[in-house]
């Protein structure tokens, strides 16, 4: 598979005759793109389309490692297609909501995102803060669907994208009910 980057992107066919592609934007964390295809697609297509979901894998230490090692052994077909430059594609992660849908009720008392991602800063120090923000703020930012969740299986998570597929299509949220193991 190769050393992972920021920017690198994968290509995932998830076996219903249908390909989508993810964004690796620093050491833990994925974003999905609005691409549902049969076809593959050129790489220098895919950066000029919508991310609507980002996801952080389970571990950020040697995380290559055992990403590729986790795929095998889930049996995913997951390819490294290249990289991407993230600030030349004005590639940037906005503010996520920070959700637990196995704990709504803290979730919404407490109303943290984060926020500051910078791809142009060494992966240590990408800025990310963690903040109190407003209800409005956060139930707002819950209704686009941009909240920050742990991919814990490979498999779950391709399932996951399969059954929000007409979502993606639709640059609608993804429904995180149908899969709640997928968030931590």
């Amino acid at each position: 598979m190769g050393k992972l980057k920021t920017g690198t992107i994968f290509e995932i066919n998830l076996n219903i005759g249908k390909f989508v592609y993810l964004c690796c934007f620093d050491e833990y964390l994925f974003g999905l793109y609005n691409i549902v295809s049969e076809m593959q697609i050129d790489i220098k297509n895919i950066g000029k389309s919508k991310i609507i979901d980002y996801k952080n894998c389970l571990s950020p230490f040697k995380r290559d490692i055992i990403i590729e090692n986790k795929l095998k052994k889930e049996n995913c077909n997951w390819v490294n297609i290249g990289e991407l430059d993230l600030s030349e594609n004005n590639i940037f992660i906005p503010d996520l909501a920070i959700f637990d849908p196995n704990k709504s009720e803290l979730s919404f008392k407490e109303c943290i995102v984060l926020r500051g991602w910078k791809p142009e800063l060494n992966y240590k120090k990408r800025g990310w803060k963690e903040e109190i923000v407003t209800l409005e703020e956060y139930k707002k930012i819950l209704d686009t669907g941009l909240i920050y969740g742990t991919i814990d299986n490979f498999k779950i998570y391709e399932n996951y994208i399969i059954e929000n597929i007409e979502n993606i299509v639709n640059n609608k949220p993804l429904n995180i009910k149908k899969h709640i193991s997928t968030f931590k």
